[in-house]
């Protein structure tokens, strides 16, 4: 399945799915090998390369979990980010989120910063239209 953004290249699920796969490992500074030993050779770090280039589809349950655990990361984010989970209210193919997971782990932190602040002035914006509602009857 490829995935298009208006304006940009046409990405597969596969390649997003292993670009974030690449920048959890790399938020860990391990290597290849490191995750191979970490999940107790469940995951080669000859498959892991191939994952993270995307040059497979996405893996099984039991290699994500393995993942999820070693990288510390919510199972069901991966399942859901890898296309076997589809939570409610979450849509699968959510835009944004496609879009943070291509970032690094301090431009995601600076990326919720700044959403933050953009539902903070909306909140006040519509506190300040309910106490103008309010005085003006």
């Amino acid at each position: 399945m490829k995935i298009q953004a208006s304006g940009h290249a046409l990405i597969t699920r596969e390649k997003a799915f292993g670009l974030y796969l690449r920048r959890l490992r790399q938020s860990k500074n391990w290597s290849l090998r490191d995750v191979e030993e970490r999940t107790g050779g469940k995951v080669s770090n000859a498959y892991l390369s191939q994952l993270e280039n995307g040059q497979k589809k996405i893996p099984s349950f039991e290699i994500l979990e393995a993942l999820a655990k070693v990288y510390g990361e919510r199972l069901e984010r991966i399942l859901m980010l890898g296309g076997l989970l589809e939570l409610k209210n979450e849509p699968r193919d959510d835009y944004f989120q496609r879009r943070a997971e291509l970032l690094s782990p301090g431009y995601r932190g600076l990326l919720d910063q700044v959403l933050d602040l953009f539902i903070k002035h909306e909140e006040t914006r519509k506190q300040n239209e309910k106490t103008d509602s309010k005085a003006s009857k």
